[in-house]
């Protein structure tokens, strides 16, 4: 029988324009003979995935051999508004709601450095990836976990600390992988690994990972 594989991320192992459906890694994977579930959710990060729910339906009612977890980017990149501030500029008018974000966002490198804003704090990406582990644990699933690809230096530009964050982000899934005896994965070998908005990866990374993927999974 074939190892069942599930794919918890973002929209970063999701087609896009310029990367279909068959240049993903996950549906790369396939080809390699293994049944492969992609859960990604643009927009997904921690907080979300640990949702009781998304729980069940991306991983426990799935039942999978082998579970990679990549997630980050939306976790730790620097944000003008919170999710809760986002919600509440969605019931404005639409011009008042456009010229606030016009305002911050010609001044974004400014603000994203007075507010050091990001959707989910390191203490709560530790926390969350330690319950995410324990669940998947529970169930005695392989796991392999993929690090944060860095950003480019437009993206460091436009949003003070960027590439800090990543980093920061990345030694927390470095520690958690070492205490844990887990699979990491770290993208930032690759060349040619980002597209133009210097944060999806293209068909070279998912080339890239589908191999590092599979050499994990046959490794065991």
């Amino acid at each position: 029988m074939n190892k069942r594989i599930v794919v918890l991320g973002d929209s970063l192992s999701m087609p896009r324009p310029g990367i279909d459906y068959e240049d993903t890694y996950p549906y790369l994977l396939q080809t390699k003979g293994y049944e492969v579930i992609c859960r990604s959710k643009r927009g997904n990060d921690t907080n979300i995935q640990t949702l009781e729910q998304n729980i069940l339906d991306d991983l426990i009612f799935l039942n999978p051999d082998i579970v990679v977890v990549h997630l980050g980017i939306v976790d730790c990149a620097p944000r003008l508004f919170s999710r809760k501030e986002q919600r509440v500029l969605s019931f404005l008018p639409t011009y008042l709601r456009n010229k606030i974000i016009n305002f911050f966002s010609k001044r974004r490198f400014y603000f994203t450095k007075l507010r050091n804003l990001s959707y989910v704090s390191e203490n709560k990406f530790t926390k969350n990836l330690n319950s995410l582990i324990d669940r998947i644990d529970n169930s005695r699933k392989q796991i392999i976990l993929i690090k944060i690809l860095n950003t480019t230096s437009e993206n460091e530009k436009k949003s003070f600390g960027f590439k800090e964050k990543i980093n920061t982000y990345n030694d927390i899934l470095q520690k958690l992988a070492i205490e844990n005896n887990i699979t990491i994965i770290d993208p930032n070998y690759c060349e040619d690994s980002l597209s133009e908005d210097g944060i999806h990866i293209t068909c070279e990374m998912n080339e890239y990972l589908k191999d590092k993927l599979f050499k994990a999974i046959t490794k065991v």
